[in-house]
């Protein structure tokens, strides 16, 4: 009886001291679990403080104003394309706005179909409040006449950039047959080549005093008033390079060279 009565109380005292074990193992638990709750809340509570303190040294010393678009830098424009017109332009574009919000691309599109006398464009965030603006300008090759008086600037690409007097520019003269009005483009098919010949020209260091056009040639003084004839079915600058290794023959041997004919299989050339 005794054996049985001391084995159910060793039983018991284990049962007992199983159940404090586990009561302390929760309380340590909770406590833990209560310490590291407060830690992750004063973590939380440290950084919306530092945030707070950083927003209210932001409007005390008022940083968003200093990235305000406060100044506007144009490059390049002034000639065939008005300075103060870009002006007025960007800066109702970027009035009052932050420069980190100003889309570059679609501003600087406007600006080059607003002025046909640019050819190019590039507006750039010039940091911490700045914008800058660089036009290019479409540059004149040559002059274009028709039977009217007046005279025409044009650019490589046939954009009539304006009225000019005559003799203003030392340029190469252009008859074209058809209406010309300033800040248009001629039409390609009027002045096949003209374009490619003045570039060349210029490369080759060709001067080329004035063309005129008919439908199927080209007619151009060179050089000392050398008159020449050139088709458009041949290569151009095969043709140019006739040309000037003729003009250039005729002033190593002193002749003056009149005419060049190119419009046949044969160079025709005549001398005075």
């Amino acid at each position: 009886m005794g054996s049985s009565s001391e084995k159910k109380a060793t039983r018991e005292s284990q049962i007992l001291l199983k159940r404090i074990n586990e009561r302390k193992r929760s309380a340590i638990t909770a406590r833990s679990l209560l310490r590291k709750g407060h830690g992750l809340f004063g973590r939380i509570f440290v950084f919306f403080i530092s945030i707070l303190i950083v927003v209210l040294l932001l409007i005390k010393f008022d940083v968003p104003g200093y990235f305000k678009v406060s100044s506007i830098n144009i490059i390049g424009a002034g000639n065939f394309v008005n300075y103060n017109d870009v002006l007025s332009i960007v800066d109702n574009a970027v009035s009052e706005k932050y420069i980190f919000l100003i889309d570059c691309a679609p501003l600087a599109e406007n600006i080059r179909k607003s002025f046909l006398g640019a050819k190019n464009v590039v507006v750039e965030r010039d940091y911490p409040n700045s914008i800058r603006v660089v036009v290019e300008e479409r540059v004149p090759i040559a002059v274009v006449y028709n039977s009217g008086d007046e005279n025409f600037l044009i650019d490589s690409e046939g954009f009539v950039l304006g009225v000019v007097e005559s003799g203003v520019f030392d340029l190469p003269k252009i008859k074209y047959e058809g209406p010309v009005m300033v800040g248009t483009f001629l039409e390609k098919d009027v002045i096949p080549v003209s374009i490619e010949i003045i570039e060349f020209a210029e490369k080759e260091n060709l001067k080329i005093s004035s063309m005129s056009f008919k439908p199927a040639s080209a007619h151009l003084f060179v050089g000392k008033d050398t008159e020449v004839f050139m088709v458009y079915d041949k290569d151009i600058e095969k043709s140019l390079r006739t040309i000037k290794a003729l003009v250039k023959k005729s002033d190593v041997e002193g002749k003056i060279l009149k005419r060049i004919d190119l419009r046949y299989d044969k160079v025709i050339v005549l001398y005075d």
